[in-house]
């Protein structure tokens, strides 16, 4: 048993490369399937897979970062998370954007930010410290 607890018990802070690893495969089939389905449409046909490699970059970069938080941090500070998240939803309703005929957008100035789309990953972690 203790040899089990100790393979699945990682230190602090190290690096999960069966993850990275499956993460980059995932990353450059994407990558892949963009270039394939999107080669005819402009004059450079690597324009949209040039633009997925850069958003790819940015998702590792996250990665990074995120996985350098501590956890319990997370869970301090996700019910004022979810709570904020939830007023966003409910501004949503009284002065939101329509685009596309449905309203889901909050003008920000010269920007324009989607609640639902800050919901996903805060209702994640609401979930896991919850249970």
């Amino acid at each position: 048993m203790a040899k089990h607890r100790a393979l699945i018990q990682k230190k602090q802070g190290s690096i999960d490369y069966q993850l990275l690893g499956i993460t980059l495969l995932l990353s450059i089939f994407g990558i892949c399937i963009v270039f394939d389905s999107s080669a005819t449409l402009t004059a450079d046909k690597f324009h949209y897979a040039i633009f997925q490699g850069l958003w790819v970059c940015l998702g590792l970069i996250g990665l990074f970062t995120a996985s350098r938080i501590p956890y319990k941090l997370l869970t301090k500070w996700i019910t004022l998370a979810m709570a904020i998240d939830i007023l966003l939803l409910i501004i949503v309703l009284f002065t939101g954007h329509a685009q596309y005929g449905a309203v889901r957008w909050i003008n920000i100035g010269p920007f324009q930010f989607q609640p639902s789309e800050l919901t996903k990953p805060v209702y994640i972690l609401f979930l896991a410290a919850f249970f």
